[in-house]
């Protein structure tokens, strides 16, 4: 089985096949994938909610938890890698250094071609916030309130709804890098037999 796996991931693709075979792997591994890692996400989740409900609210930007978030992502993603690879962590950051320039290309292309899903679902979110907004800018002018008490536990639920959705769409990310991988890998190989098959045919010369 794993020889096989390596075998259908081994395999030089074009960024369209890259693409193709990274969602068709997401997509059937996505409830395996939710039982494997819910507690990385649960933890990501709240962390991102918590921000975002302190920069909603408070009014301003809460950098150190911020950063807690980011990096709680990159650890989802490291453990999601893991978990799909079946390989420890030393031995998937170091096969990962081998095409790290592709990989981070691979990260910046997801996150910004991913960035309009993850807008549209916390739409509702971003919606409520805009009223909470409008309801206080009222309430400045005199005007009575005009949201319901627990509009804020409302809001945590729904932002917190939306980092989770958000997380789960940017993990097809660990996907298609891992395809990216093994076609950077796969022609990498080959480049390697064809010189050490062109250096054998050679005839020396004393």
């Amino acid at each position: 089985m794993e020889k096989q796996q390596e075998e259908i991931l081994l395999k030089v693709r074009s960024s369209r096949s890259i693409i193709a075979a990274g969602f068709h792997l997401y997509v059937n591994k996505f409830i395996a994938m939710l039982k494997a890692q819910w507690v990385h996400l649960l933890d990501t989740t709240a962390v991102y909610a918590a921000v975002i409900m302190l920069t909603v609210y408070g009014l301003y930007f809460f950098v150190p938890l911020a950063a807690v978030a980011v990096l709680l992502e990159m650890v989802l993603w490291l453990m999601t890698a893991r978990w799909l690879t079946q390989r420890p962590v030393r031995q998937l950051l170091q096969a990962a250094c081998r095409h790290w320039f592709r990989l981070v290309l691979v990260v910046v292309a997801g996150i910004v071609l991913l960035l309009p899903l993850c807008l549209l679902a916390a739409l509702p979110a971003i919606v409520l916030a805009l009223a909470e907004w409008n309801s206080q800018d009222c309430i400045l002018m005199g005007d009575a309130p005009s949201m319901p008490s627990y509009v804020l536990y409302l809001s945590a639920v729904t932002w917190g709804f939306a980092a989770f959705i958000g997380l789960c769409l940017r993990l097809l990310i660990v996907y298609i890098a891992y395809f990216s991988w093994g076609s950077a890998e796969a022609r990498q190989r080959e480049r390697a037999q064809q010189l050490s098959t062109l250096s054998s045919s050679i005839p020396y010369k004393a």
